[in-house]
């Protein structure tokens, strides 16, 4: 009597499985691509953004410092003072008013261009006669 073994082969990948694991790649490999462009481009905006932040918090003390009385109204062109990291197509202002009798306010508009989207922000201060704290 012969007796026939089964064959079984435990060694590698069925078709079946390298199918699966080739359509799986195949799906996972673009979403991976597209998370990373977009985690590359919110990082881009939030740079941009705190450095706009940081330029509007220094220009703003800056203004304080020199006091009422200093600072006359109207409006300034401030883009040559922009920092380069911003990019190209940048530019700042800031408009000082006379709100009532012994105030005035300083508003800083700062606009740059985030990735072809042009972004305007703008910053408010009120500067009084007497000062801080007075």
């Amino acid at each position: 009597m012969v007796i026939l073994r089964k064959w079984k082969n435990t060694d590698g990948f069925t078709i079946v499985e390298m199918l699966l694991g080739i359509a799986l790649f195949a799906i996972l490999i673009p979403a991976v691509i597209i998370a990373m462009t977009s985690i590359s481009t919110l990082n881009d905006a939030s740079k941009d953004l705190a450095i706009a932040n940081i330029y509007a918090e220094n220009k703003m003390e800056e203004l304080r410092s020199i006091g009422y009385n200093s600072i006359g109204t109207g409006t300034v062109d401030i883009t040559s003072t922009l920092p380069a990291t911003l990019g190209k197509n940048r530019s700042a202002v800031y408009t000082i008013t006379n709100t009532t009798l012994g105030q005035k306010q300083i508003t800083i508009s700062i606009t740059i261009n985030a990735r072809g989207k042009i972004r305007t922000l703008n910053y408010r201060s009120i500067i009084g006669e007497l000062g801080v704290g007075q």
